[in-house]
């Protein structure tokens, strides 16, 4: 796979709204978690009550990025990443008995809207009008970070102070910080896999993270395990396209 985000139109990824007034993004900002990450170390933020849904889909992509050959076909990233996180018994542990994997036409869709997939996913992820224009701001100022930043703890640090903003709110509702953590989690993870050196040959390298963050938007509206399904399989499928 190729480079990330060289021509950047969007996050694939993400804006600040400490009150409803004020939609300014800190790019500076500063960092709990009913889960407690073995190891408190970048990039897991323990501030983030939904960080283990990087951590697992972290887990998962390394897995999925050891087996070989490679899918090629949509059907054969579906089948192999349903293995891998059958496989996984933290994804059990937090997978609920509603639990519903991607559908592949679903999958196809966002991986298809490259860059209107910001817009359209969280127009349709059900959160409050004024979360949706904080998260839509904090994506689209995270992949331009992504796209000019080479060290990943500006980027860490950014996120960070987004999800602590994000529950200091008291204008988001408990959903619209859910949607949010969860999905910021899953980017903090990933971009950290983007970014970190020296990076090991199973060490996914995307060109385009946009299916992946809204792979995960739009499975958090859901629950846990189907944002890091659903992230996984449109930020895989969206990269062999």
């Amino acid at each position: 796979m190729k480079n990330f985000y060289q021509s950047l139109i969007i996050l694939t990824f993400f804006s600040a709204c400490s009150n409803e007034g004020d939609l300014s993004i800190d790019d500076t900002d500063a960092t709990h978690s009913t889960y407690h990450s073995k190891s408190p170390e970048i990039p897991a933020n323990t501030d983030n009550d939904y960080d283990i849904a990087g951590q697992i889909h972290n887990e998962i992509l390394a897995a999925y990025c050891e087996s070989t050959p490679q899918p090629t076909t949509l059907e054969g990233v579906m089948g192999l990443l349903e293995a891998k996180t059958t496989a996984n018994p933290n994804f059990f542990f937090i997978k609920e008995l509603t639990y519903t994997p991607p559908f592949g036409d679903r999958v196809l869709h966002i991986a298809n809207l490259k860059g209107d997939a910001i817009d359209e996913v969280i127009n349709g992820s059900g959160l409050s009008t004024i979360a949706k224009t904080s998260f839509n701001l904090f994506v689209t100022s995270l992949l331009r970070q992504v796209a000019t930043q080479e060290n990943y703890q500006p980027i860490y640090d950014f996120i960070v102070g987004y999800e602590a903003q994000v529950k200091a709110n008291p204008v988001f509702s408990s959903k619209d910080k859910e949607v949010i953590l969860i999905t910021t989690s899953i980017a903090r993870h990933s971009v950290y896999l983007k970014k970190k050196r020296p990076k090991k040959n199973t060490d996914p390298d995307w060109d385009w993270m946009t299916g992946n963050i809204m792979g995960g938007t739009d499975g958090a509206s859901s629950g846990t395990a189907e944002a890091i399904s659903m992230a996984l399989a449109v930020g895989i499928f969206e990269n062999i396209k």
